[in-house]
């Protein structure tokens, strides 16, 4: 197992890498070719707005990890936005902010039932384009910020397990690690300030090459956010013995009882909703290793962002020795 971990954190750092020093990394003195506008107080005002990726539920599926075995994942997040969801669903021009996150998700069975669960972003980076208005000429300098995120910790317990339909509840913790005002604007975010706690019911069934998953929780915040309703579906298929399809949907529906005013900053906005459809492939390496890509598209939202959000990642299934 130690081989497997060593190579899973040399292929973390290469993700930060090419995050920090490639050309995939926009700088903030890109400049924004749309934002040639003669008023200039509109973009002023869509600084507030948010700037990050839609937020899926990080697992679906209802399976409980056996005692000793394990699933970890290197991933990589990436999105491009110049357009958002206004509160009342329409969708407005915005300042084009790009964002990175390399994050790792495990999940290790500590019994048969019970299986502890992280997803942790360890790096963001986000970049806040520069705007040239005309004809006035007039500039405002774009913005860059690198930090943590927001980590989740967590449980999954396994109700019903070793069956074709299976069942589990979870509890997830979202610890405020991340910054809520970064940059020189102190308007990028990489977390919302706020302890939250996900409570969750998920269900799964498996067939010889085909599998489905749902899932509903209540997230209860704090700090003046509202309450959130957040639920998911998926459908896999196995084509081969290596690669996987899957299509998933998630979505959030906000209670819109807090009192904490305005947007600030995508993900991390109160009163935020969306739904999304992501179609992911896997591929899978000696039935250990593997590859995964995905994209997110948005088909409706409030208080967030309207962008496309791709994924990609390596990962490793530990799995009990025979």
């Amino acid at each position: 197992m130690f081989k497997e971990m060593k190579l899973l954190t040399r292929a973390f750092f290469i993700l930060i890498w090419v995050l920090t020093l490639s050309p995939l990394s926009v700088s903030a003195d890109e400049i924004d070719d749309r934002g040639i506008l003669e008023d200039s107080s509109f973009y002023r005002a869509n600084f507030l707005l948010n700037h990050t990726p839609l937020k899926t539920l990080k697992e679906n599926k209802g399976w409980v990890s056996n005692k000793g075995t394990g699933f970890f994942k290197i991933g990589q997040n990436v999105i491009r936005a110049d357009r958002f969801f206004n509160p009342d669903g329409t969708t407005i021009d915005i300042t084009t902010t790009s964002l990175y996150i390399s994050s790792l998700y495990a999940e290790y069975g500590l019994t048969d039932r019970l299986t502890a669960v992280v997803y942790a972003p360890l790096f963001f980076r986000l970049t806040l384009n520069r705007v040239v208005f005309e004809p006035s000429n007039e500039t405002i300098e774009g913005d860059e910020f690198n930090s943590v995120g927001d980590i989740d910790l967590g449980f999954k317990f396994g109700l019903i397990r070793n069956k074709p339909f299976v069942l589990s509840v979870g509890l997830l913790f979202g610890i405020p690690t991340g910054n809520n005002a970064g940059g020189n604007t102190q308007l990028l975010q990489s977390g919302d300030g706020e302890f939250n706690q996900l409570l969750s019911l998920n269900a799964g069934y498996g067939a010889s090459k085909s599998f489905f998953g749902v899932t509903v929780g209540f997230n209860h915040r704090t700090e003046g956010f509202s309450e959130e309703i957040r639920f998911g579906a998926e459908a896999g298929y196995n084509f081969s013995k290596n690669i996987t399809g899957i299509l998933k949907f998630d979505g959030v529906e906000s209670f819109k009882n807090g009192n904490v005013e305005g947007t600030s900053n995508g993900i991390f906005s109160n009163n935020a909703e969306y739904l999304v459809i992501t179609p992911e492939i896997n591929y899978t390496f000696k039935d250990t290793y593997g590859v995964s890509a995905n994209a997110s598209i948005p088909l409706r939202g409030e208080n967030t962002v309207n962008a496309l959000s791709y994924s990609f990642g390596v990962f490793y299934k530990l799995k009990k020795k025979s």
